[in-house]
């Protein structure tokens, strides 16, 4: 059909959901012509109380590999569940995530999208707690908080609270990199820069800690 006719239309669908994640009244205009796909005026409710809104454009050229561009925000989504949706079983981090960003891609690299994706988001996570993961527990043991502590947070039980983590992150080639990653909590701030590798799995950065804050 892309490639040979033209569809216009608006899509509306009551209560979608995707793997853990249920929304209501998703709502967005499509059109289809001269082998591209466009998905306009995105926009849903997401569980309770969280919104997301977009447009994205898929190039089907004839014989060739797809590309695609896509805008994006939303806000108020509880990242406990975003984690679930992409199968992470490393971090178990709650809180309400907002982000904003564009992205674009193509399907021509033989190891898939990935290395091909460039563009940039800012995002923010409120009022949470990082009760798993793979880098905050290594940071919270060099400092030997867990003992600090003791009696006063219960880091094991409840996890480590913070009252906000944002950053904004640039894509190049697949590489994800920040210069301004910070975290609030008031136990202590983390301000951090860095890169990572989606395709090796492999962080590289530099992180300055004031601990202790309140305590």
């Amino acid at each position: 059909l892309a490639h040979h006719g033209t569809l216009e239309g608006s899509v509306h669908v009551e209560r979608p959901t995707y793997k853990n994640l249920s929304g209501k009244k998703l709502s967005a205009v499509l059109k289809i012509h001269d082998n591209l796909v466009s998905v306009d005026r995105l926009q849903m409710m997401v569980e309770e109380h969280g919104t997301l809104g977009g447009r994205f454009f898929i190039h089907l050229p004839p014989g060739k590999p797809a590309a695609m561009r896509a805008s994006f925000q939303a806000n108020d989504l509880a990242f406990e569940e975003i984690l679930k949706m992409l199968g992470d079983e490393q971090r178990l981090i709650t809180g309400n995530m907002s982000v904003r960003g564009m992205i674009q891609g193509h399907g021509r690299n033989a190891s898939g999208i990935v290395p091909s994706l460039n563009g940039s988001f800012q995002f923010s996570l409120r009022d949470g707690y990082v009760r798993k993961g793979t880098i905050l527990p290594r940071i919270l043991a060099i400092l030997n908080l867990p003992q600090v502590l003791r009696g006063k947070v219960d880091l094991e039980e409840t996890g480590f609270p913070f009252k906000k983590v944002s950053s904004q992150v640039k894509i190049e080639e697949g590489d994800f990199s920040t210069k301004n990653f910070l975290l609030n909590s008031s136990i202590m701030k983390i301000s951090a820069a860095g890169m990572y590798d989606w395709q090796s799995d492999r962080l590289e950065g530099i992180a300055a800690v004031s601990p202790f804050g309140a305590y």
